[in-house]
């Protein structure tokens, strides 16, 4: 009888194991700290000679990362996107932020041209970011994985003008800042980084 009863609780605690074996692999990467960093260049040969000058050891640090620039006519291209080889949860969780952080710069408002120099910043806009905060489902779900605020993509959408190019990175807390002054000393003319909370 004792026998029995120390098979079954050895069972329960290897099911139990096990079970928690197979949930870890997508929490682990949405708990890991992350930061994104975004610094804006003059062209996109600045920002691709800027990331080409970072050291394997800051290149160790960067999850995933995708350069993009805006036109003379405020048109947004992007360049392929670059991820961490393993295809982690950390990576894939990267990945999906700068989605959403590329998505909502492409909402970038307009500007008016009418010689006011008024912002003409749509309400709808506004509701839009909002929208996209992480936990929402919005309309737009791809870009809800952003990871930031309304207040600091609007920062991001003022801080990259037409004819200037900007690397989004996603890089693992707490070396943002350091890529962010190397990545600047290359000719970079602004950037910032956003602490993203663990989802």
């Amino acid at each position: 009888m004792k026998r029995q009863v120390l098979l079954a609780g050895l069972l329960v605690v290897a099911g139990r194991s096990a079970g928690a074996q197979g949930q870890p692999a997508a929490q682990a990467g949405d708990s890991v700290p992350m930061e994104i960093v975004f610094v804006v260049f003059p062209d996109t040969s600045a920002a691709d000679s800027a990331m080409t000058n970072l050291s394997a050891a800051q290149r160790g640090h960067v999850e995933s990362y995708q350069v993009v620039s805006e036109n003379q006519s405020g048109t947004m291209r992007t360049q392929q996107k670059h991820v961490k080889a393993g295809n982690s949860a950390a990576t894939q969780r990267a990945s999906n932020q700068i989605d959403g952080v590329v998505a909502l710069l492409e909402e970038k408002p307009q500007r008016d041209t009418s010689g006011a120099g008024r912002d003409t910043r749509s309400a709808s806009r506004d509701t839009s970011a909002r929208g996209y905060a992480p936990g929402n489902a919005g309309a737009n779900a791809g870009a809800n994985a952003s990871g930031v605020s309304s207040a600091d993509m609007s920062r991001m959408q003022d801080m990259l003008t037409p004819g200037q190019a900007a690397i989004v990175l996603v890089v693992d807390d707490p070396y943002g800042k350091d890529l962010q002054t190397a990545l600047q000393g290359d000719n970079g003319t602004g950037g910032l980084v956003i602490q993203l909370a663990p989802q």
